[in-house]
């Protein structure tokens, strides 16, 4: 298969806004302004970018020819390292709860871990789905039922709606599992799809929408309304939200027809170093006696509280029975100084024994620290 330039263009950018989303995460912990809330909105689009990547390599190298043992080279190379690095994390995760002399379960752990798919490595669980959705879109020529163009709105619908209807709720799944759901990813698959279809395509035989919809000017008009929308701070910002979808599809149209055959830069590899160099090692596995490493108090509106019932914002932490109240700036700004108290925390009825991801300060409680805020 030929070096699709745009596609090395993508994950360099996928990599710095995956690393720099974090970054202004820790920074917006001890300063909440609009200036960090407005250069967030880039860096949403950087989980995304990896799952469209992987969709449309696939669908670009294989077509309708994908070969034999494909599915199981996706099983050795995605979901055996999850369940490796799963049982890694729950295991340090365990040791530190049982160091701290608290009443851990180590099938709890598990459980969260590996069932719940709470940790980082969540987007593995998100790439497995959609690997076995395109064998089963090829083998079985679910093309002619859900042909790419018409499922790419659809898709982008049902996404919106997936994602809308979390933003509105005050309880959600344990772990990870709506994150994981692939109706919140169904657009990048089909826009992959669509845009393998017409990638050989020159301009003049494309179709009049695709080629319009990539014009800079529909991007910039939905950036304005972005912008208009953070000013009175209404949106939360993680690559799980609505306005993120049509964002995505207009960015990812107007550079893949912009950057069309455009060689990428021989510093290409940069972004993917400081990726890797970014990525958070396991849990803090303690030896007897000593203190848990303090990390910094999570004090950004976009993680849990109020930002918490707009759209699924950060999880760092699993408390059991309890959840979040709602954090306002005066909250964020007492935080900042000395730390959010227990009273933010209210206990679950008990028709809803979940365990509720919250931000919390200071103090250690169930669940490892995670460092993925919702990329």
């Amino acid at each position: 298969m030929q070096r699709i330039e745009e596609i090395y263009w993508l994950r360099a950018y996928g990599c710095l806004a995956v690393f720099c989303f974090h970054l202004l995460d820790h920074l917006n912990q001890r300063l909440d302004t609009l200036a960090t809330d407005l250069a967030r909105i880039p860096t949403v689009l950087g989980t995304p970018i990896f799952i469209f990547i992987s969709i449309f390599l696939f669908s670009m190298r294989y077509g309708r020819d994908i070969p034999a043992g494909f599915l199981s080279s996706r099983v050795k190379y995605v979901l055996v390292p999850y369940a490796v690095y799963g049982l890694a994390y729950s295991g340090a995760e365990f040791l530190r709860q049982r160091s701290a002399n608290t009443d851990a379960s180590l099938l709890e752990v598990l459980r969260e871990y590996l069932l719940y798919a709470g940790w980082h490595g969540y987007f593995l669980i998100i790439a497995a789905q959609f690997y076995a959705f395109y064998w089963l879109y090829v083998r079985f020529d679910l093309g002619r039922w859900l042909p790419s163009t018409p499922w790419l709105a659809i898709g982008s619908l049902i996404s919106m709606g997936w994602w809308g209807y979390w933003q509105w709720r005050s309880e959600f799944p344990p772990g990870y599992l709506h994150w994981i759901a692939p109706l919140g990813w169904l657009y990048l698959f089909f826009l992959a799809l669509v845009l393998v279809q017409h990638f050989h395509a020159p301009p003049a035989r494309r179709p009049a929408w695709l080629v319009r919809l990539a014009h800079p000017g529909w991007l910039v008009a939905m950036l304005g309304v972005v912008v208009l929308l953070s000013l009175p701070g209404w949106l939360a910002y993680s690559s799980k939200e609505v306005w993120v979808v049509p964002l995505f599809l207009l960015f990812t149209l107007w550079i893949m027809a912009r950057l069309r055959s455009r060689p990428s830069p021989a510093c290409g590899q940069a972004p993917q170093r400081v990726l890797l160099r970014h990525l958070p090692g396991p849990p803090d596995v303690l030896q007897p006696g000593r203190p848990a490493r303090r990390r910094g108090t999570p004090a950004a509106p976009a993680l849990c509280g109020d930002a918490g019932r707009r759209g699924p914002g950060g999880l760092h932490r699993l408390e059991p029975g309890r959840q979040p109240a709602p954090l306002g700036r005066a909250d964020v700004r007492q935080a900042a100084q000395g730390g959010l108290s227990h009273s933010h925390y209210k206990p679950l009825q008990e028709s809803g024994e979940r365990d509720c991801r919250m931000a919390i300060t200071g103090t250690h409680s169930f669940g490892a620290t995670r460092h993925t805020n919702g990329r």
